[in-house]
């Protein structure tokens, strides 16, 4: 069966209201609040699975792995934990990195359509999240590939992702 992969889309953080509440829909059962939520993150889950991956139709693997498990685990999920658009994110791209670590695939370079986020980034941290990120490689793995801690790595990677939740919160992002 062929999959039609859906449209890349950032998802605003506006919507991260209506996210929570159809996520908490969803954790009781509610597979119309579920299909809701796939309509709203569908395009940015897939976006970046095929950011990380490079190839669409492992990204379309990913999308239904991560949605799979977002429905398995909406009933453990509360706004205690943070933003849903955050939850939904960080669970796409933990399975996209798995799949890179497993099978050896990635863009190392980073996605192309990621070049305006990242051009206003300082070298290092630009390269950190580029082998992080894009390039499934683990904090460590670039410590010791770049001759820094740790520590140095995680600073990085925290200073540039406050530099781009900026970027978005001003408009900047796309």
């Amino acid at each position: 069966m062929t999959t039609t992969p859906p449209r890349p889309t950032v998802v605003p953080d506006a919507l991260d209201d209506t996210l929570a509440h159809l996520v908490q829909r969803a954790s009781v059962g509610d597979l119309e609040a579920f299909g809701e939520l796939y309509d709203a993150t569908a395009g940015p889950v897939y976006g970046l699975a095929l950011d990380v991956l490079g190839d669409a139709d492992l990204a379309c693997e990913v999308v239904r792995e991560a949605f799979a498990e977002l429905w398995a685990y909406a009933p453990s999920w509360t706004p205690a934990h943070g933003p849903a658009a955050a939850w939904i994110v960080a669970t796409t791209h933990r399975l996209a990195v798995a799949h890179v670590r497993t099978h050896g695939t990635a863009v190392p370079a980073g996605p192309s359509n990621a070049a305006p986020v990242l051009d206003g980034l300082d070298p290092d941290e630009q390269h950190a999240v580029r082998l992080v990120y894009f390039g499934g490689r683990t904090v460590s793995q670039v410590a010791h590939s770049t001759g820094t801690s740790d520590g140095v790595v995680a600073g990085r990677l925290g200073s540039a992702l406050r530099a781009i939740r900026d970027a978005a919160r001003r408009d900047d992002v796309a």
